[in-house]
């Protein structure tokens, strides 16, 4: 009786309940999972990760390198609490040549759960309060661009979109399918007929220029949020087809 029990099990198990099975003897999906679950709480908490806001720049930090964070200082010291360094411009870099140096001498503590540049949550709510920063002092986890904005606040925010974009897309375009398909399928004859010839004339017109010119089209003034959600919806209604 007991051998027969795990395949009396398997034999009354659920569809779901067999790849639920199946799918916690993969370690390597397991791991996966957790890396994925990860970026997209990155990602959905991108104001409260990043340090700085995206557009945010930094005139006298232009091109400066990525910035290490220390538990032990100039003298071989341990901190407790992690801290950077300051950086500053070499002077002695010729004009044109834009080069850092470690100022081991400026110490700023990297503090968790600390005050910094205010931002708009989701777009719902104003707030100010970030994961880590270093008060006063710079803090480029990953360097800045040519215009002094921070690349890891700028990568973090830039993972919400690249990575919420094709769900959305995804459902948007199988609640279209879905609706357009049972109402062809539900009254046929003209309908259907004019939804068919619908789907070819889509697909028949080259995807890429036209979502160019859709997206070109969206208004200039809008905040990002709504340029967001404007380019997923112009992706679902191009993409429904198939």
């Amino acid at each position: 009786m007991s051998e027969d029990r795990p395949t009396t099990q398997l034999a009354d198990a659920s569809q779901w309940r067999l790849m639920w099975m199946r799918f916690r003897r993969h370690r390597l999906a397991l791991a996966g999972s957790a890396v994925l679950i990860a970026l997209y709480g990155l990602a959905a908490l991108c104001e409260f990760v990043s340090p700085y806001r995206p557009d945010q720049r930094h005139a006298q930090y232009v091109l400066c390198p990525p910035q290490e964070i220390r538990f032990f200082d100039g003298e071989g010291r341990f901190h407790w609490r992690p801290f950077v360094h300051g950086v500053r411009q070499d002077t002695a870099a010729g004009p044109w040549q834009r080069e850092y140096l470690v100022d081991t001498e400026a110490v700023y503590p990297v503090r968790f759960f600390a005050r910094g540049p205010a931002y708009e949550f989701w777009g719902l709510f104003n707030a100010d309060l970030h994961l880590f920063s270093a008060g006063s002092g710079p803090l480029f986890l990953f360097g800045t661009d040519d215009l002094g904005r921070d690349l890891f606040s700028r990568i973090i925010h830039g993972a919400r979109i690249s990575l919420t974009i094709g769900l959305i897309g995804v459902a948007l375009t199988f609640l279209i399918g879905i609706l357009l398909g049972g109402v062809a399928g539900y009254y046929s004859g003209w309908v259907d007929v004019v939804v068919q010839r619908m789907i070819e004339v889509l697909m028949a017109v080259p995807q890429l220029p036209l979502w160019m010119a859709l997206s070109a089209a969206l208004p200039a003034h809008w905040p990002p949020l709504h340029i967001y959600f404007g380019v997923t919806i112009i992706l679902s209604l191009m993409g429904w087809t198939g």
